[in-house]
């Protein structure tokens, strides 16, 4: 986890979440894949990591999830295959390439789907460790030939660094784009899941309600921003992915604000939660639309023109929390 000592691991690891999903839409939008599902994708990759590692093996086996002995030894590994579980559970996804990406996104696999290989690099691209990934440069010169020359540098990469253990998947993945070598499909009928309602003392333990809501009302005012921005001249992918990250650091409490201010140098006369988020979007996930740069620090302004993604976006929020909207309805 990444750890710069003024904000919480909760909020270090939403900004993770946040970051992944974003490079996932800059990705697809790259190479011609639906950018909102790979944004969606992309920000729930890591909901397995809800549970502590010590605990991970544990919890798959009580809800019937199958492991192997790699999984076992190094229960890190259980939060994909947990991932997709309460994706499924919580969130009701059911599109498949949408669960195998996150499923996959720690090993990727052969035979991936576009969405797979995505959300597996970006995942690499925002790494949640300090310092810049070692292998970024490469990674990003080999994406600007295609999503399979990425794959095969970054698993060439971690192949010949310190691995603990393989992980079979790993091992079919760099086989297949290193080696180019051949396998039979795999067979994802262990990773079903079973019949019936999320465990209730999961979702207590855990906090995953806390979690479902967090990005429910996340990917609902993205939602709204988007259906409002084809009304209004404005790119809806851009109000889609700007009215999500609007909500990227909503984990930090008003009374840790001053702090991060102090540290930051950030000026305390006008909002300090829109500077932050302007500030992460721009140095944490490399974002230079200036126009999405100023709607993050401008929220929750409202803009006299209605044809701005900043209106869009503002709206969009005060009709989500408003009891009656009406934007889908105009």
């Amino acid at each position: 986890m990444k750890w710069r000592g003024y904000l919480t691991p909760v909020t270090e690891n939403y900004l993770h979440a946040y970051g992944v999903g974003y490079i996932s839409y800059v990705l697809a939008r790259k190479f011609h894949v639906d950018s909102v599902k790979a944004f969606v994708t992309g920000t729930l990759h890591d909901l397995g990591g809800a549970v502590p590692a010590d605990e991970r093996v544990t919890v798959a086996e009580s809800i019937g999830i199958s492991l192997n002995d790699e999984e076992r030894e190094v229960p890190l590994l259980v939060h994909a295959k947990l991932g997709k579980y309460f994706a499924q559970t919580l969130f009701d996804i059911t599109d498949e390439d949408m669960l195998n990406a996150i499923l996959f996104h720690t090993t990727c696999i052969d035979r991936a789907s576009d969405l797979v290989k995505i959300v597996f690099l970006a995942d690499k691209i925002r790494w949640d460790r300090n310092g810049t990934p070692p292998y970024l440069d490469g990674l990003l010169a080999a994406l600007e030939i295609s999503l399979d020359d990425g794959c095969s540098y970054f698993l060439k990469w971690l192949w010949n660094s310190d691995l603990y253990i393989v992980h079979p998947y790993l091992s079919r993945s760099y086989g297949a784009y290193v080696r180019q070598q051949q396998y039979n499909p795999i067979s994802l009928q262990d990773f079903s899941v079973l019949q019936g309602n999320l465990n209730e003392n999961l979702v207590k333990k855990y906090y995953l309600h806390d979690i479902y809501q967090e990005f429910h009302r996340t990917f609902y005012h993205a939602h709204l921003a988007s259906v409002l921005a084809s009304k209004h001249s404005v790119n809806t992918e851009e109000a889609y992915v700007t009215s999500a990250l609007v909500n990227m650091t909503n984990t930090i409490k008003d009374d840790e604000l001053e702090t991060i201010a102090s540290v930051l140098n950030l000026n305390v006369q006008v909002p300090i939660r829109p500077q932050l988020t302007s500030i992460l979007a721009r140095d944490e996930y490399g974002i230079t639309s200036l126009e999405m740069l100023k709607t993050l620090k401008s929220f929750p302004q409202i803009p006299s023109n209605h044809n701005s993604l900043l209106w869009v976006v503002v709206m969009s929020w005060i009709c989500q929390k408003s009891i009656k909207c009406e934007v889908e309805d105009e």
